[in-house]
């Protein structure tokens, strides 16, 4: 092993804690990151989204927010696509970006990374049992 691979962590693993989850509301939300991403079960475009809190709760630290933004396709049927592009709709609402009329997923994520928004956010139980939060949906700031 090279010298430069070898990092000293310095760290005290007794200070780890858990995240915690905050409770069901609005929240200040900022876009971490925003990518173009392919859904492995289903094969349909989405645009994979880190969000982070703008204030962390005052006990404890909320992780950050993990969560997909479907794309339509044309054999969606009618509802489902409907939902589809009224939820890219609140997104590119409540973060307030300007996409001069181009909207494809590399325009909505390069518009998105750093932007702040609002979003209803949600408890539910994480795939390892434990509780996260996720989002419910995008609002348009309070």
């Amino acid at each position: 092993m090279s010298e430069e691979a070898n990092i000293n962590l310095e760290v005290n693993l007794d200070d780890a804690q858990d995240f915690v989850t905050v409770p069901a509301e609005v929240y200040e939300l900022q876009v971490v990151s925003a990518e173009p991403a392919t859904a492995k079960s289903s094969g349909r475009a989405m645009i994979k989204l880190r969000l982070s809190l703008m204030e962390q709760p005052e006990e404890g630290v909320a992780s950050d927010i993990y969560t997909n933004l479907m794309l339509p396709t044309p054999d969606q049927e009618k509802p489902k696509y409907v939902a589809t592009v009224n939820r890219i709709k609140q997104f590119i609402q409540a973060f307030n970006l300007d996409l001069s009329g181009k909207i494809d997923s590399e325009a909505i994520c390069e518009a998105a990374e750093g932007a702040t928004g609002y979003a209803l956010l949600d408890v539910e139980e994480g795939y390892d049992g434990t509780p996260r939060n996720t989002v419910k949906r995008y609002v348009v700031a309070p």
